[in-house]
């Protein structure tokens, strides 16, 4: 049952970008791998000229902190090491976005399709 609350958060999700974003379901694999092993792997990419641009992952809304914690950080080392420019983690009805330049890492807000990254930091 855990794994149908997830792919409800999902779908809320992907309708979210293309409502609210912009991106077009063209733009947009579901659990998709993005390199050549089990690590580059995410439960959403958004491709931006044939490159992942966005990354997320999904968790339950009971999920534990440590849960969480764990997820992002997984999240975050993912986008580090493929150079993906945005992470989404998403808990629930509730998502953070982070910003991720070389090393340095920010809290931000989702970009719409075709945003400028100026705009978004």
């Amino acid at each position: 049952s855990e794994q149908k609350e997830i792919e409800g958060i999902k779908s809320r999700f992907l309708i979210e970008l293309l409502e609210k974003y912009g991106y077009q379901t063209e733009d947009i694999t579901l659990d998709a791998g993005f390199g050549l092993g089990v690590f580059d792997f995410a439960g959403m990419v958004v491709w931006q000229k044939g490159a992942p641009y966005l990354i997320a992952d999904f968790l339950s809304k009971s999920a534990s902190k440590e849960q969480t914690q764990k997820f992002k950080k997984r999240l975050i080392d993912k986008a580090k090491t493929f150079d993906v420019k945005f992470a989404v983690l998403v808990k629930g009805n509730k998502h953070r976005a982070f910003f991720i330049d070389g090393q340095t890492v920010s809290s931000a807000k989702i970009p719409a399709k075709g945003a400028s990254n100026d705009l978004i930091k």
